[in-house]
């Protein structure tokens, strides 16, 4: 049974104030802010040297990079750093955010995110923030998963980075 609003009531609603929602003005932060401001900056001028050289050389060029974008984090994220056919940078995708020790890497959202991006090429990169980069066998696994799905659609796989106090490159240990 339907309560009936009493005419006080409806009135009162009408009256109300409309809630307002304001952006705080710069420079009022507590600090945060500030300090994630900094961050964004400095990920802006890597990302700038990063993009500006075009090409990917080795897992020394893109290190940096995407040492600062993956080494902070607190748990295991993968991603797929995707690339032209002439190997310039068409950008960086994180697909898939795990827990401290495990990520669980579906390779058809890879084909999928390649397919998207339109790309001829692509590195695979993920951190382990326990800081340390020796290659389990899931990685090796999810490596040689992957390879084969993007190979079906005309899609190099050039490295398997792993990020962490430093990088592992699968191509330089001959693990492709």
């Amino acid at each position: 049974m339907k309560k009936a609003k009493t005419p006080q009531s409806e009135q009162a609603l009408r009256n109300e104030e409309p809630a307002v929602y304001t952006v705080a003005p710069e420079g009022a932060d507590d600090g945060a802010a500030s300090e994630q401001a900094i961050l964004d900056a400095a990920e802006a001028i890597l990302r700038k040297r990063f993009q500006r050289s075009g090409m990917i050389d080795g897992p020394e060029s893109a290190g940096p990079w995407l040492r600062m974008k993956l080494a902070p984090l607190d748990h295991e994220a993968f991603g797929v750093l995707m690339m032209d056919t002439r190997h310039a940078i068409i950008g960086l995708d994180i697909l898939f955010h795990g827990s401290v020790d495990i990520c669980s890497v579906i390779p058809r959202e890879i084909v999928r995110a390649v397919i998207k991006r339109n790309a001829a090429a692509v590195i695979l990169v993920h951190n382990h923030p326990s800081g340390s980069t020796e290659p389990s066998e899931a990685d090796r696994r999810i490596t040689q998963d992957i390879k084969k799905a993007l190979s079906l659609i005309e899609c190099r796989v050039l490295d398997h980075l792993i990020v962490g106090e430093n990088i592992t490159s699968f191509a330089k240990r001959n693990m492709m």
